[in-house]
């Protein structure tokens, strides 16, 4: 069974989300990874597999919506369902092309500690900040990590999950959560979502939930 709430429908929300500017009660190379400025918009190559939902295409947020994600041919149009195309429209009206790594500093907010650190990265926890009151029954209930490099600092990824279970209504229960951004360095030196992947277990409705997404880019480049 497929459930719909906020954070559980969002990938591909986050994939394409709004930018943030870093807070200066971070940490320095938190503060510094998560410093946000103007970039170029990209277009890039989008492979999508949501449950039993399979796509690959091309999107371009320069485009006008409805036009922005070009499915490729492998992919004819009499062969889409129901619930493909609803992923293509989310992916269409979300898409302004901002898919680098340091524009989450909204979500990670400033309560933030340091869990590890390498010869080249940071980790840091974080408590996860809603984007407002409709998505607080779900953060409250969740933990973050996020990952930096110390040299030219910005984000390497950034997971979320729930440590235990939850209840987000009085109808569903979350019995797992898992969420992971992970983050490669863009054609300009910035890092940019490479990937986002989810897994969710638990119930609704008496009816059990299993799903998993990922969301991969692919082939960035300027729009033609």
């Amino acid at each position: 069974m497929r459930v719909s709430v906020p954070l559980i429908a969002s990938s591909a929300l986050i994939l394409f989300g709004p930018c943030a500017i870093a807070d200066p009660e971070l940490p320095a190379p938190l503060a510094a990874a998560i410093e946000t400025e103007d970039r170029p918009v990209y277009a890039f190559d989008l492979h999508v597999i949501d449950g039993e939902t399979e796509l690959k295409g091309r999107l371009d947020a320069t485009k006008p919506e409805g036009a922005r994600f070009t499915l490729s041919d492998a992919y004819p149009e009499t062969s889409l369902t129901k619930e493909d195309r609803a992923i293509i429209k989310t992916i269409d009206e979300g898409a302004r092309g901002e898919i680098f790594c340091d524009q989450h500093g909204d979500l990670i907010g400033t309560a933030v500690s340091e869990l590890s650190r390498t010869e080249d990265t940071i980790t840091y926890s974080f408590e996860p900040q809603p984007e407002d009151e409709s998505d607080e029954k779900i953060f409250k209930n969740l933990r973050g990590e996020v990952t930096v490099w110390t040299e030219n600092p910005d984000v390497k990824s950034i997971r979320m999950y729930a440590p235990k279970s939850f209840k987000p209504a009085m109808v569903a229960k979350i019995d797992a959560f898992d969420m992971t951004i992970s983050c490669v360095r863009g054609p300009d030196g910035h890092a940019v979502r490479a990937a986002i992947t989810q897994a969710i277990e638990g119930s609704a409705m008496g009816q059990s939930i299993d799903q998993s997404s990922t969301y991969r880019v692919s082939n960035i480049a300027l729009p033609d």
